[in-house]
């Protein structure tokens, strides 16, 4: 059970560090705004102008990060390699537009939509 518990957050550290620094920052660099900013914006009406960009980049990561993890650590408990890949994109499609739509619905809640 510590063995899982440990993995989980070496893991969840590993990817939030991964992601912020690699694809969150390079992004930042082009002042391209992430696909994940494109979605909210699309999907929930959101007003990108309105919300701190580092704050909402920061969530993002971390929600990211979860998603990642919990991936990973379910995926330990399932033996087959053709079962780990139905259920690891399963899973991910799942908590990912879950999620992302909790943020959207956060923002949109906060008065952030156009």
């Amino acid at each position: 059970m510590g063995y899982y518990i440990f993995e989980f957050i070496i893991v969840t550290v590993l990817s939030y560090v991964l992601y912020y620094y690699i694809f969150m920052k390079k992004n930042n660099k082009k002042s391209k705004e992430p696909i994940e900013f494109n979605y909210l914006a699309a999907k929930y009406k959101i007003n990108m102008a309105k919300i701190d960009s580092k704050k909402l980049r920061r969530l993002m990561s971390l929600c990211n990060a979860l998603i990642i993890s919990v991936t990973i650590l379910i995926l330990e408990f399932v033996d087959s390699l053709g079962l780990k890949m139905l259920v690891g994109f399963v899973l991910l499609m799942m908590l990912t537009v879950s999620i992302y739509h909790l943020i959207g619905k956060y923002y949109q809640k906060k008065g952030m939509t156009k």
